[in-house]
């Protein structure tokens, strides 16, 4: 047993000499000492629930970056939001792929009046007035939400980066969109039933799957920030990092003293940048 670990640690080793860089792209340079706002600066049991329009604005308000996220509807389309279900946020037993556009928005989100919003809405509503770190929300191997999310930001002049925890999803934009500023994000997965299979799980987790992604930054769980698969990513190569999701006001200096961004909900920041 005591082999198999060396083992195991000499690979880790092995990829980590291989995977993220420093991060050198100006987008992500923006999100250098912010706090983020999750999902907007959001509260469900208002009117300005996740993934809103209301909580992009309660946001920019603040002058906090936004994190957000998107995945594609029945038809194809992009849209903003976070569950692969909409049973939590809209009380329907549902996919969201299993919808269209015009059938998502006929729901509302959580106890608001807020409707789901199209990326498009959301990218015309923030028009570059704050950074955006979109996560791309994929649960198989495919690129097509890669490919069309790129289409959308092609005329956009606002800053962003792209993360996900799908590891094909960031591959896409090492192979074709080396300027924009991509991240894996990790932590310990094997809690998330989104992310298929035990294998996959653990390559994700040990940041095992960086050698072929090359991400510019690594997003990692705060709460696994004492896992020594990012202990010695962090170390050895010092990336740009950010932590997710903070939300507690006692841990936001932590994650500022151990991160370069932090991503943020449920508490309150005492400035948007640290």
């Amino acid at each position: 047993m005591i082999f198999l670990y060396i083992i195991l640690g000499l690979f880790i080793l092995f990829c980590l000499s291989l995977m993220t860089r420093r991060a050198r792209k100006y987008h992500v340079e923006n999100f250098k000492n912010r706090y983020i706002a999750h999902r907007g600066y959001f509260n469900n049991e208002g009117e300005a629930p996740e993934n809103s329009l209301a909580a992009f604005k309660a946001a920019i308000d603040k002058g906090f970056p936004i994190e957000l996220d998107v995945q594609l509807s029945k038809e194809g389309e992009i849209v903003v939001f976070h569950d692969f279900t909409l049973k939590r946020a809209c009380s329907v037993d549902k996919k969201v792929k299993e919808l269209t556009v015009s059938e998502l928005k006929e729901l509302k989100l959580f106890k608001s009046e807020e409707k789901i919003p199209t990326f498009k809405e959301v990218l015309d509503f923030i028009d570059g007035r704050v950074p955006l770190l979109i996560e791309l929300k994929v649960s198989n191997v495919s690129f097509e939400l890669s490919k069309r999310t790129a289409k959308a930001l092609e005329n956009y002049k606002g800053v962003y980066s792209i993360q996900s925890f799908n590891p094909v999803a960031v591959l896409w934009w090492r192979l074709n969109k080396k300027e924009i500023a991509r991240g894996q994000l990790s932590g310990e997965l094997k809690k998330f039933d989104e992310h298929p299979g035990a294998i996959t799980t653990f390559l994700i987790t040990h940041l095992i799957t960086n050698i072929f992604v090359l991400p510019d930054f690594v997003s990692f769980k705060f709460e696994d920030r004492h896992l020594l698969c990012y202990k010695l990513c962090k170390a050895i190569y010092r990336p740009f990092t950010f932590c997710w999701t903070i939300k507690k006001n006692e841990n936001l200096k932590i994650g500022a003293k151990e991160f370069d961004g932090v991503i943020f909900d449920s508490c309150e920041p005492s400035d948007n940048r640290f």
